[in-house]
């Protein structure tokens, strides 16, 4: 019988194609293998290997969990949580987050601190592989180890700190993935998680529901589980206590702190001719403002890209308008960032702008070195290196707008 005329080329076509299969393999797993793609992996457990044997030093150096624990003691005990006669100084979370801190209080100072601050390193580290989690596994590992070398500077004070902008910050990313993702019982954990760590996370909450109306319920939900957790494990009358001291100190919270590290304090402090009412209608028009483009992107991008794009938003608005911005708080902004950043250089498009991002990103971190520097700083630095990261995706959202590099943050949705 004759042989076809091509059967030949079918079957070198075929080698070819097992040929090219097998070196891609290899590749990838060279890449794998490759120190050099793990490099932030490395630099980031070095950086927590130095926050563990600071804690465990001096466990009272440079962090604010010593507020966490006597709170916790104190719900124990039945005590006041709040001023006006209480014993905590500085305790302003919701009572359910004495509850939530509890198991780190009762295995010590030392190790509950430890497990606390990698707690809150994991959590975050977890939400953003999983906002990547269909990229190919070899750019996924790439894009996350870059992404958390660029943010090292800006995450390690809050680690050391121990503050709970990592845990709010990972919780309200998860909560916005559940969320797109249609996920109920998810979003109901992460906004719980997100309300007890920090009541600021309301902003996500409202932001998620003013994209995803669908998700309301499950956001209720989870704001009820945070609000009737301390029932669980007190007295009702004295949690109701606790919940009416904690209304008092809400009220009369200043709401224009000249200390604040945000864009509102700066304009009090440079004597501008604005009072109390003029600050409250910038952070409306602010809110608006970020809902809308937050609203653009999600009806442009598919969930994973979308997701991202919330997280920047809702965590930008947290620090640039929030009351009570500190410095320290402009960490939850730098994984997000960063992730966006490494998914657009390894995307091969505009490299130099992505270096550029890196590099401003990597120097917001930077200004706490020296003390002299950060005395300087601390109130204006972060907040104007934000507002020119912001700046330059927004020129990177025009781009994708026109087309001309759309692929870059619509990768985060290829399928594996």
């Amino acid at each position: 019988m004759a042989v076809p005329a091509d059967s030949n080329g079918g079957a070198g076509n075929t080698a070819k194609r097992s040929l090219w299969g097998g070196a891609e393999l290899l590749r990838q797993l060279q890449q794998l293998i490759d120190y050099r793609t793990y490099l932030g992996f490395i630099a980031c457990g070095v950086m927590l290997c130095a926050v563990i044997g600071q804690t465990l030093i001096n466990p009272e150096a440079h962090t604010v969990t010593g507020v966490y624990r006597l709170a916790a003691e104190t719900f124990l005990r039945a005590g006041k949580l709040y001023p006006s006669g209480s014993q905590v100084d500085g305790f302003l979370y919701l009572p359910g987050f004495a509850v939530l801190y509890l198991p780190f209080d009762l295995v010590g100072a030392r190790i509950g601190d430890v497990l606390w601050k990698a707690t809150g390193l994991a959590l975050l580290t977890y939400a953003a592989w999983s906002n990547c989690r269909e990229l190919d596994r070899a750019l996924r590992v790439h894009v996350l180890s870059l992404a958390l070398l660029i943010s090292i500077p800006l995450l390690s004070g809050s680690v050391l700190n121990g503050q709970t902008n990592m845990h709010m910050a990972g919780a309200c990313w998860l909560a916005i993935l559940s969320a797109f993702r249609r996920q109920p019982v998810t979003v109901v954990l992460w906004v719980c998680v997100a309300v007890l760590a920090k009541p600021l996370a309301i902003v996500t909450v409202l932001l998620i529901a003013g994209l995803r109306p669908g998700a309301i319920p499950a956001l209720t939900i989870g704001i009820a589980c945070a609000i009737a957790l301390p029932f669980v494990v007190a007295d009702p009358k004295y949690v109701m206590n606790l919940y009416e001291d904690y209304w008092q100190l809400l009220v009369t919270m200043s709401s224009d702190r000249a200390i604040a590290s945000s864009l509102p304090a700066f304009i009090v402090r440079s004597n501008w001719p604005v009072g109390s009412q003029d600050v409250l209608v910038i952070r409306c028009v602010a809110a608006v403002v970020t809902w809308l483009l937050a609203l653009t992107l999600f009806l442009r991008l598919r969930p994973n890209a979308a997701a991202l794009a919330v997280i920047i938003f809702a965590a930008s608005y947290m620090c640039l308008f929030n009351p009570r911005a500190e410095d320290v708080t402009y960490s939850i902004i730098a994984l997000p960032c960063a992730v966006v950043i490494a998914t657009h250089y390894y995307d091969g498009q505009s490299r130099m702008l992505w270096i550029a991002l890196a590099a401003i990103l990597m120097a917001m971190g930077c200004n706490g070195i020296f003390g002299e520097i950060y005395a300087l700083t601390k109130f204006w630095y972060r907040p104007a290196c934000t507002v020119l990261l912001l700046m330059l995706v927004g020129i990177t959202l025009a781009q994708i707008h026109w087309g001309t590099s759309r692929r870059s943050l619509v990768a985060l949705d290829r399928a594996e």
